[in-house]
């Protein structure tokens, strides 16, 4: 697969496929939208951008299905405007699961997890927690956190 130049400036260079799985280039333009108030003055690649990478490697490897989820997921180090990096997912197993990796030249980690393709069957998502008694708006009793969320 060719190196593809996008709008929002995450270029993904030519996919590479092995017995390690699919790995490509990354680079991350200065004037990249994702940059953008993340933070003002000192401009960070934010998570939610490389879990687009991801998936943008995930389907140029032609894998099926979507990003349905994050088992775990570490950020060890910043993504800056200018970053060359290196994308690396495995194949899927057959639960959907990938181990993903994005790193430094050099292969100093930037962030490492594991996320699950396909999309969750709805008995796979746990039923949300009971309202609180005597809160009007039904708000869960489990706040802040709700529980499982689809993507």
């Amino acid at each position: 697969m060719s190196p593809s130049a996008v709008a929002d400036g995450l270029e993904l260079g030519e996919v590479v496929t092995d017995a390690d799985g699919h790995r490509a280039e990354l680079v991350v333009a200065p004037a990249s939208p994702w940059l953008a108030g993340h933070f003002p003055g000192h401009p960070v690649l934010p998570a939610v951008a490389q879990l687009a990478v991801a998936e943008r490697l995930h389907r140029a490897a032609e894998e099926r299905g979507q990003l349905a989820g994050v088992d775990a997921m570490r950020f060890a180090a910043p993504v800056a405007p200018g970053d060359r990096l290196v994308a690396r997912l495995t194949a899927c197993d057959e639960d959907g699961r990938a181990r993903w990796r994005l790193e430094r030249a050099d292969g100093g980690e930037v962030a490492t997890g594991t996320l699950v393709w396909g999309s969750p069957s709805a008995d796979a998502v746990a039923d949300p927690p009971e309202p609180i008694p005597g809160v009007d708006d039904g708000a869960p009793a489990a706040l802040p956190h709700a529980g499982a969320a689809r993507l």
